[in-house]
């Protein structure tokens, strides 16, 4: 859709198609090393920083945040930088790599609420005609989602070996995808932001 409409995008949605193409090629990728029984969990972890980078940077540039809020993503970042080096230089224990999944996907999920709940602060314009709405709802979605995926393994002993986890995962994370993407297809179809 973003290619579709490319002539009538606003800057921010510009921006935002190129973090989607980002986003393609890490998934591409993914699924070739996936196919070829390559490792390929640290391209997901790979992501997830680029996300929280970009989206860090896009909320605070094209939403109303009080600069506090600024300051406290940007003071996230680099405690989420930190504690990865952290999990690296620990080896990749399995749980605290799970808390920093957790940490971050709620982080995005009260990032997503923040600018939501923003966008119904004026009540003479629709949030459901803005670009930046349907963004937010759908990473709000799409990490609310998946982030049983990542509470539930460390409940059981061993959830990461179970077959109805791999079963879950595959269910959740395909429901999800398919949300958050039909919302990201109608943020470029709406212009005000």
């Amino acid at each position: 859709m973003g290619l579709v409409f490319w002539r009538k995008l606003q800057k921010a949605q510009i921006y935002f198609l190129f973090f989607l193409g980002f986003s393609v090629i890490i998934e591409g990728v993914s699924i070739f090393t996936g196919l070829n029984d390559i490792e390929n969990h640290w391209l997901f972890e790979i992501f997830i920083i680029c996300d929280l980078i970009f989206f860090i940077w896009f909320f605070s540039v094209f939403t109303a945040q009080p600069k506090w809020l600024k300051i406290v993503s940007y003071l996230f970042l680099v405690l989420v930088l930190i504690w990865e080096l952290l999990i690296k230089l620990i080896k990749h224990k399995p749980q605290f790599e799970s808390i920093f999944f957790i940490v971050v996907f709620l982080f995005f999920v009260l990032q997503s609420i923040q600018v939501i709940l923003k966008l119904f602060d004026n009540l003479e314009i629709s949030p459901f005609k803005n670009y930046l709405f349907w963004i937010a709802a759908s990473r709000l979605i799409y990490y609310s989602f998946i982030l049983f995926i990542y509470i539930y393994p460390n409940l059981l002993e061993n959830g990461f070996k179970n077959e109805f986890f791999t079963f879950v995962f595959l269910a959740i994370n395909t429901c999800a995808n398919i949300l958050g993407n039909t919302f990201y297809a109608i943020s470029f179809y709406e212009r005000r932001g």
